[in-house]
């Protein structure tokens, strides 16, 4: 995703100054759009998951975070319809749930089937059934 916003960002960069007199607010929100791509790809250019038997680490956007399998009850997968992806949302025992970045996990099947086999009780429900 930060690929993609880094390669529009610059391809209406090169566009805005290839025209002879491009708007001030124009450069400025292309400008800022790949400084923050930029500043994503340098903040933390790492994303997904670690699964072990015991933990479950989620690493996206700022600091990994750790969760012991024994503390989720279950993980709920659900379509959000178009072509938005997943909602990943992991309910613990003595908390709130967690929504989960589909950017930074595999495959709602294979997830589920991992967390399955430590365990940990997934309900996948989509709109077309896959």
């Amino acid at each position: 995703m930060v690929w993609a916003m880094l390669a529009f960002a610059l391809f209406i960069t090169w566009g805005l100054e290839a025209s002879n007199d491009p708007p001030l607010l124009g450069r400025v929100l292309v400008w800022g759009m790949l400084g923050l791509a930029m500043w994503s790809l340098i903040y933390n250019p790492k994303h997904g998951i670690d699964l072990s038997d015991s933990e479950l680490t989620i690493i996206s956007m700022g600091k990994p975070r750790t969760i012991k399998l024994a503390d989720i009850d279950h993980l709920s997968v659900r379509d959000s319809g178009g072509d938005l992806g997943f909602r990943f949302r992991l309910h613990m025992k003595q908390s709130k749930p967690i929504e989960l970045s589909f950017a930074a996990l595999p495959s709602a099947r294979k997830l589920g089937a991992e967390l399955e086999a430590r365990g940990v009780t997934v309900d996948i429900k989509t709109i077309f059934g896959i």
